[in-house]
């Protein structure tokens, strides 16, 4: 079934992919919230590395980091703590409102799909890992700045009243000079490298093992490596949401950007700036109680 379906699926040429169920993004906050559950997810970049390919340029390819994340897309349903996302735009109706850059990307990326990655996924169902970016790929309509604006208030009830520890990059600074964490009891990071950070995984699971006990949630942002942790935090019984670039796109919604661009205070790896992030003052760093690697 699966080898028809693929074949059926490739003939079409619509790059819809055939016989993987992904929730929309309203259907994937409302099973977060609901279930409480830990969320991972897989962009472009981790799907890549999942079948051979290189994937973000800020983390090298390792063959254990290839193989955690294909054996965690496979346990896709079998973890009722853990919901594992990929892109709804892999299918044309999550490509719906998407500008014709976004659309266009994923309709070559969906066509292009190889068959070993294909099998892993058919027949399992997922949530939508885009929810961490709705901004930036949408056509900039009315309707859109009101969607993402409703999107933006649910996630922020994920943890309002809540204390968080966040595992970030060390110029990553999630919230910084916004109000995506205000309502928050208590905010604590942990800093990690900002390439590379997979090197370092044991040390990073081992000290984020350690304090999440005294945390209601863990917001991790560390690319690939993000996925794997969140999905072992789960495992291990922490609440834990890979929350990747919801930063970053929060930033750019309240600045109405049309494109993707440098911010002054934090690192952005889609718009690098040749100026170095502005340094922070002691309210950040007193909410850093652990550097790791570096």
């Amino acid at each position: 079934m699966v080898i028809t379906d693929f074949i059926k699926w490739k003939l079409t040429g619509k790059g819809n992919v055939e016989g993987i169920s992904i929730m929309s993004s309203d259907e994937t906050l409302k099973y977060i919230r609901d279930n409480q559950c830990s969320v991972c997810r897989y962009g472009d970049g981790e799907l890549a590395l999942v079948k051979g390919s290189q994937g973000p340029k800020f983390q090298k390819r390792d063959p254990v980091l290839a193989m955690r994340l294909k054996e965690i897309l496979a346990n896709s349903g079998l973890n009722s703590n853990v919901l594992v996302c990929i892109p709804y735009a892999l299918r044309v109706a999550g490509r719906n409102g998407l500008t014709k850059e976004a659309s266009s990307f994923w309709e070559r990326f969906a066509k292009r799909l190889p068959f070993r990655l294909y099998r892993i996924m058919y027949g399992r169902k997922y949530g939508n890992a885009q929810i961490t970016r709705p901004y930036m790929d949408r056509e900039k309509t009315d309707d859109c700045y009101t969607h993402v604006s409703e999107m933006f208030a649910t996630l922020k009830l994920l943890w309002q009243n809540k204390k968080i520890l966040i595992v970030e990059g060390e110029k990553t600074r999630l919230g910084v000079n916004n109000d995506l964490f205000s309502r928050c009891t208590k905010i604590n990071r942990i800093l990690c490298p900002n390439s590379n950070s997979w090197a370092c995984y044991d040390d990073i699971l081992k000290e984020v093992s350690k304090f999440a006990v005294n945390y209601d949630l863990v917001l991790v942002a560390l690319g690939p490596t993000a996925t794997v942790l969140a999905y072992d935090l789960g495992s291990a019984g922490h609440w834990a949401i890979d929350i990747g670039h919801l930063d970053v796109e929060y930033e750019w919604f309240r600045k109405r950007a049309q494109k993707k661009i440098p911010l002054m205070d934090r690192y952005v790896n889609e718009a690098p700036s040749e100026v170095n992030p502005v340094e922070q003052g002691n309210a950040y760093h007193d909410q850093v109680i652990c550097r790791i690697g570096g």
